[in-house]
Order: structure tokens, then sequence, then C-alpha cells
């Protein structure tokens, strides 16, 4: 149910106030080091009015590694808040995966 509602609603938020975020092994087939990174974490939630929820399934059923620099960060199915303004935000995530190898790669 999740991932059908994250891939219909996109980053907008449910009539209850509920963001939805999705990741499945389909998702990153052919993206750079890079962009898994950044898709392997949801957006930064900012003030947006009405935000009361957010469900987290990231599904990773192959072997991954991950390559981050000492600058970037490898959160996987991590929300992140940055604002203030909020009054109490469920957060529910579903993390499962095969395998997960996180290895610094250094700057060049």
């Amino acid at each position: 149910m999740i991932e059908n509602r994250a891939r219909v609603l996109g980053n907008r938020l449910s009539a209850s106030g509920t963001r939805y975020f999705a990741v499945t092994d389909a998702d990153l087939v052919g993206k750079t080091p890079d962009e898994v990174l950044r898709r392997l974490s949801p957006p930064v939630i900012t003030a947006v009015g009405g935000l009361r929820q957010i469900d987290i399934v990231v599904d990773l059923q192959r072997p991954i590694t991950l390559f981050p620099t000492a600058d970037q960060p490898a959160n996987v199915g991590t929300a992140v808040v940055q604002s203030s303004g909020f009054n109490n935000i469920a957060v529910n995530s579903i993390i499962t995966g095969a395998q997960l190898t996180v290895i610094p790669k250094k700057k060049e």
C-alpha cells in the first residue's frame, strides 16, 4: 500500500496529512552511485502545512554497496526534519534488505 501511494502522490501530502516514500530494487537500476544515495532517503521535511505522518518503505532484496564521500551521508530511509515548527509528527519506517555494505570513498 505504501509503495502504491508513494508512486501516485510523489512528494505531495495525502488528504490525511501523510507523506509516503518507497524505494525498491527497481528504483535503483541504472542510477549512478550518487543518484542511488540520494534515492535511498526521503526528501528533507520542511514546514509544510498539514504534515502529520510519514510512512517509509525501503525494500532491497539484492545486495547493495554504498560509496559515500566524507561530506555525503549514507542515510537509508532516514527522515530529516529541517524546521522547528513541528509538533507530533509520526514517522513509520520499514527497511528490509539482503545485505548492505557502506565503504567510505576518498575525495579525489
